[in-house]
């Protein structure tokens, strides 16, 4: 039972790795490929979250939340549009929950 065990998981490892490095090697029209050369979602760069594992999304990005895909709360914090209305009080002050 144990060597199935290690088997599959060599198994799922070695899938999954082959995986990691097609997606490296092939970026996507709407994908931003990251200096270590993985490939994200082109709508995860200036979102204010470090996708890729050097920071490269988030290089060179506005810091003023006029980035397009930023959302200002009426404190001034800025986060990722993508939490507006996402029934969680991300700015602390519920104005990313407003006019949902």
């Amino acid at each position: 039972m144990f060597f199935r065990v290690c088997v599959l998981s060599l198994l799922v490892f070695v899938i999954v790795s082959a995986e990691k490095k097609q997606r490296q090697a092939l970026c996507l029209a709407n994908d931003f490929k990251c200096t270590n050369g993985v490939c994200i979602d082109a709508t995860w760069k200036c979102d204010a979250e470090e996708d890729c594992s050097d920071g490269a999304d988030e290089a060179g990005c506005p810091t003023d939340c006029s980035g397009p895909n930023m959302f200002k709360c009426a404190n001034t914090k800025c986060i990722p549009a993508q939490y507006k209305c996402d029934n969680d009080d991300d700015c602390g002050d519920k104005s990313d929950e407003t006019n949902c």
